[in-house]
């Protein structure tokens, strides 16, 4: 599941960009603390398919919006349009959201990945009804990859999972691998969140056909595989051959850690090709 996430800027931009992309990803996200008028949001935008969030400011929300506004907004456009809307679990007490209706998020902006926080945030949610579970944290080494796969696998819920910092993008590209049902994208852009793919990079590793049966392979070494040619090559090579695998660019820092990452996943890679500073 790929949602795209749209920022509220004002009515002719949501509008334009919803035409553009309402058919080519499964739910769409309007960020509506990006507007401090977000009652004026058009509603003939929102419908079963749309995520309604007002972001707190505490958890990188754009504006300053009472809670009591938020709740009530949410109540009216859920009896509206059944949609989903998003509720920090910090800020969770007991409403009369349906739970059918409610995402649970959790955003960390810490530099360090706070593993023990983290399994309170899930135990904590596994006690309340929810249809997802929404979790945005900073992932910087390849160790925290395998620790987040496996905090996905104790909740009790789905988990949309939205990584952050210097290994976002590729934590979102494999997403499905982690045991998450879901991941957040942005415009190319308006992207909403640090480390958010945005609609070239989807189309550019065919996200969409991702898997997790995908075979996963790429490219290892510093910053610059990022700009590496065999991306498109290679992944219009499996399209037009019909091979469920996918080509990645895998930056790595600490060769170690991402070995130790690669032999305690269970992903099935096929193969990397490895260049400078390990070549």
């Amino acid at each position: 599941m790929i949602i795209l996430s749209i920022p509220f800027l004002n009515k002719q931009f949501v509008q334009k960009t919803v035409e553009k992309y309402r058919n080519k990803f499964e739910l769409l996200e309007f960020r509506l603390d990006y507007n401090k008028n977000f009652t004026e949001f058009p509603d003939n935008l929102i419908d079963k398919k749309a995520i309604i969030t007002i972001r707190d400011i505490s958890e990188g929300g754009k504006s300053e919006i009472l809670f009591s506004e938020k709740i009530e907004y949410y109540k009216k456009v859920i009896a509206n349009h059944n949609c989903l809307v998003d509720l920090e679990i910090n800020r969770y007490q007991k409403t009369s959201i349906n739970p059918d209706d409610l995402i649970l998020s959790y955003h960390n902006f810490s530099d360090t990945l706070r593993i023990e926080k983290l399994k309170e945030i899930i135990n904590y949610s596994n006690s309340i009804p929810s249809k997802f579970l929404k979790i945005a944290v900073n992932i910087d080494k390849y160790s925290e990859l395998f620790e987040i796969s496996y905090l996905i696998s104790k909740s009790n819920k789905p988990v949309i999972f939205a990584g952050m910092g210097k290994l976002g993008k590729i934590s979102r590209l494999l997403f499905q691998q982690f045991g998450a049902v879901g991941t957040f994208v942005g415009l190319d852009f308006f992207p909403t969140a640090n480390g958010q793919l945005t609609i070239k990079e989807v189309e550019k590793y065919y996200l969409q056909k991702i898997s997790k049966s995908t075979k996963i392979g790429g490219i290892v070494g510093g910053k610059q595989v990022e700009k590496s040619l065999g991306i498109f090559f290679y992944n219009d090579y499996f399209r037009k051959n019909k091979i469920d695998a996918v080509y990645l660019p895998f930056v790595v820092e600490d060769l170690n850690d991402f070995w130790k990452w690669m032999e305690k996943s269970r992903i099935d890679f096929y193969g990397f090709s490895i260049t400078m500073p390990f070549k």
